[in-house]
């Protein structure tokens, strides 16, 4: 245990303390202790947390499966963000690759890389919000693994099912409508907010953006009801909007065109940022937005049933592959460069 030098009796305990074995009861016991949760398991999972590997029993339902990791300095930095937060975004950044394929979450393995001196409280604010997501979507962890790691890093991997065929970014057609569901820009914003704490704004456009960029909220209901009506192309906007419509038309072997004026950016993002709110919205990342597209049919008839607004923002159509045009309010052409976010530039 380390003496802080400001409260010579004021310990606090290190997972280094703890070790492998205990650190991994205690995961064990954070879930059993959890309201709403432990008592839950499904009947179909057979071995969880404890042994070499989970056991389940699949079900017909085709299977989903997703992965992603978040780097301390890279994807969030506890100077600015709490563990509690990083929790939550952790498990719903991949819930919202769920909801792209119109899938129901059932299991997620948890991988944490950690630093021997990460102080014992801050490992279990982090399990608190990953389970705080996981009861909000109904997902049991199964597993997972522990490294000692210098920088901190949590990758995750969810398993789902869905009773249809996978909604897919290559069955885009021509004359579909391109729909969005969520907004464009406000993680953005609420990542600006953090960056520049200085900035000038009221309290509640402040904590719409920031839980905006915190907070995500993975589209699972949406994505159910756009897979049960008919939808067949969809994918979820985290790398930035132009971007990740690039790669659905791409992958559709088709092109877009795309009214600004129908984008929907918050009005919160608006007053905050007048003049980078279309930049935030066009290059942002981390939106975990649903965009999907279909024909006129199908989506009149999707905008009388899902609660959550649906912006038409333009159609598909037979031309370059990948490229995407976008017009303002005269209909005048707008010159944009792909961004988004590159892992790797």
């Amino acid at each position: 245990m380390r003496v802080t030098p400001n409260h010579r009796y004021n310990l606090v305990m290190l997972i280094k303390d703890l070790g492998e074995i205990r650190l991994i009861n205690r995961i064990q016991r954070i879930i059993k202790n959890r309201n709403k949760y432990y008592h839950t398991l499904p009947a179909n999972l057979l071995v969880g947390i404890g042994d070499d590997a989970a056991v389940w029993k699949a079900s017909e339902c085709i299977q989903v499966a997703t992965t992603d990791t978040m780097v301390e300095g890279i994807h969030f930095s506890k100077e600015t963000t709490s563990l509690r937060d990083v929790g939550w975004k952790a498990i719903s950044s991949n819930l919202s690759d769920v909801a792209a394929m119109g899938g129901n979450p059932l299991y997620v393995l948890i991988n944490l890389g950690l630093s021997p001196e990460t102080p014992v409280n801050d490992f279990d604010e982090l399990y608190a919000g990953f389970l705080d997501a996981c009861i909000e979507y109904n997902l049991h962890i199964i597993g997972g693994n522990l490294v000692s790691s210098p920088t901190t890093f949590i990758a995750i991997q969810i398993t789902g099912e869905s009773t249809h065929e996978p909604m897919l970014r290559s069955n885009a057609k021509p004359l579909d409508q391109i729909g969005i569901i969520g907004w464009l820009g406000s993680s953005k914003g609420g990542f600006e907010l953090i960056s520049n704490p200085a900035v000038i704004t009221s309290i509640e456009a402040r904590q719409q953006l920031l839980n905006a960029h915190l907070h995500p909220i993975p589209r699972l209901k949406e994505g159910n009801l756009l897979i049960d009506n008919g939808v067949s192309a969809a994918m979820d906007i985290s790398d930035g909007f132009l971007t990740d419509l690039h790669k659905f038309c791409e992958a559709s072997s088709v092109s877009a065109k795309i009214d600004s004026c129908k984008l929907p950016i918050e009005q919160a993002l608006i007053n905050v940022f007048p003049d980078n709110y279309m930049d935030f919205a066009l290059n942002g990342g981390e939106d975990y937005a649903l965009i999907f597209s279909a024909s006129p049919k199908i989506m009149d008839h999707l905008k009388g049933i899902i609660p959550a607004p649906i912006s038409i923002i333009g159609n598909i159509h037979r031309g370059r592959i990948g490229e995407v045009i976008i017009i303002d309010k005269l209909g005048h052409h707008i010159l944009t460069a792909s961004g988004g976010w590159d892992h790797y530039k």
